[in-house]
């Protein structure tokens, strides 16, 4: 009885990763809603917080809701990427450390950015890097100190 329940759990981990690949997948490298057209084939931002600052410099709501879409989306899509790595990897030594969780989110955010600008899609932007990893963060905190306490409730 037990192993049948924790077969159904690790079955539905590995679904819901799968899921949030596709997604990434979708959203990061084909779909036109989210910009990823060739439109910017080849374009980089390698400096820090320069696409951020640029939204400042616009005035029309059309640039607030680019500025907030751009903002809050990397921060909310890169979420679950720090909430997989305590479910996936439980207490060991590296999945309980921030700086690992840094390093993952960092690497796996570099990999979705740099898979765009070799497909010439989207842009290469060290803005997305930088906000994807403090999603990641954000989202192994999350886990950490609010989903698995209120679950042990």
């Amino acid at each position: 009885m037990q192993h049948r329940k924790m077969d159904r759990s690790k079955s539905l981990k590995v679904f819901l990763l799968m899921m949030y690949l596709a997604f990434i997948s979708y959203f990061g490298f084909i779909s036109k809603i989210a910009g990823r057209t060739q439109l910017h084939k080849n374009k980089l931002n390698l400096i820090p917080f320069n696409t951020v600052l640029q939204y400042f410099s616009f005035s029309d709501m059309s640039d607030l809701l680019n500025f907030v879409i751009n903002i809050f989306g990397n921060l909310i899509v890169f979420m679950p990427v720090g909430m997989f790595i305590p479910v996936f990897f439980g207490n060991r030594i590296w999945s309980s450390r921030i700086s690992y969780v840094l390093i993952i989110g960092f690497l796996f955010s570099l990999g979705v950015e740099s898979t765009q600008l070799i497909m010439s899609v989207g842009v290469f932007d060290v803005d997305d890097l930088l906000l994807n990893t403090v999603g990641a963060l954000i989202g192994w905190y999350l886990y950490r100190h609010i989903w698995k306490v209120g679950n042990n409730c």
